[in-house]
C-alpha cells in the first residue's frame, strides 16, 4: 500500500542544517497495524507527516497504491487526505464550539456530501465508537477518553484506507488508554484499513501486527 525509498528531510539552510530523516526505505502493507516508535526528536512524527502529506520530503519517493504521491499539488493533496487518509492527534484536536456529531460530520461536509446522507452516516459512527448518547455533546462536557472517541470516528467517518494516529493515548489514563487500544484492534479486525500508530509506550506498540523503531532519522 505505501512504499518509500531513500525519504529525507532537511530543515535549515546552509551549515545550520538538520537532517531529521536520513534515507527511510519502508514498505506497509494493505491491512497491517504497525507502530512506530522512537525518542523524542527521533523524526517518527516527522515520518508519519510526511506519509500523511502533511508535509513534503526533501528527497526521495513516495508511493501510495502504486501513486506517486509527491507529483500531486497542493489541492489534490488536500483531496487526497480527506478521502484516504484518517487522522488521530494526541491532543483530540476537536472544536470546541462544535458537538461531537458537528465534529465527525466535518470531513463529510468537505467532502460535499449531502446532509442527509452526512446525518446518517455520523449517527452509525458515533454508534460504532460506543458513543450514540454523546452527539450533542460539546467537548468540554466529555472525558478525555470519550473526546478521542469523537475523534477516531472523525477519522473513520470518510471511511478512509489508512489511519494515522499520533501518540493516541499519550493524554489518557491507563484505563482510557486501554479502551482506546481496544477499540483500534476492533477496527483493525472488522476492516481491511490499515493503521500507523506512534507510541512511546513499548507495551501499546507490541498489540500492532509490527513494530518500527526509528533513531536518529533511520530506521
Amino acid at each position: 500500500m505505501i512504499t518509500l525509498k531513500n525519504i529525507e528531510k532537511v530543515y535549515g539552510t546552509g551549515t545550520n542544517t538538520f537532517k531529521a530523516l536520513d534515507g527511510i526505505d519502508l514498505e506497509i502493507k494493505k491491512g497491517e497495524f504497525v507502530a512506530i516508535v522512537g525518542a523524542s526528536g527521533s523524526g517518527k512524527s516527522t515520518l508519519l507527516n510526511i506519509i500523511g502529506c502533511m508535509d513534503s520530503p526533501t528527497g526521495g519517493e513516495y508511493f501510495f497504491e502504486n501513486e506517486n504521491i509527491l507529483n500531486k499539488k497542493y489541492k489534490q493533496l488536500a483531496a487526497f487526505r480527506n478521502k484516504k487518509i484518517g487522522f488521530v492527534f494526541q491532543a483530540f484536536n476537536l472544536a470546541d464550539d462544535c458537538t461531537a456529531a458537528e465534529n465527525v460530520e466535518m470531513p463529510l461536509g468537505y467532502a460535499g456530501i449531502k446532509k442527509s446522507q452526512r446525518d446518517k452516516r455520523v449517527k452509525e459512527i458515533l454508534n460504532d465508537v460506543g458513543l450514540s448518547d454523546k452527539a450533542k455533546s460539546f467537548p468540554r462536557q466529555l472525558s478525555g477518553g470519550q473526546q478521542q472517541r469523537v475523534a477516531i470516528a472523525r477519522a473513520l467517518v470518510n471511511n478512509p484506507d489508512l489511519i494515522l494516529a499520533d501518540e493516541p493515548t499519550g493524554n489518557l489514563d491507563t484505563n482510557n488508554s486501554a479502551q482506546i487500544m481496544e477499540l483500534f484492534q476492533k477496527i483493525h479486525r472488522d476492516s481491511d484499513r490499515t493503521i500507523i500508530m506512534i507510541t512511546h509506550n513499548p507495551e501499546l506498540a507490541e498489540q500492532a501486527d509490527r513494530v518500527i523503531k526509528i533513531e536518529d532519522g533511520r530506521i
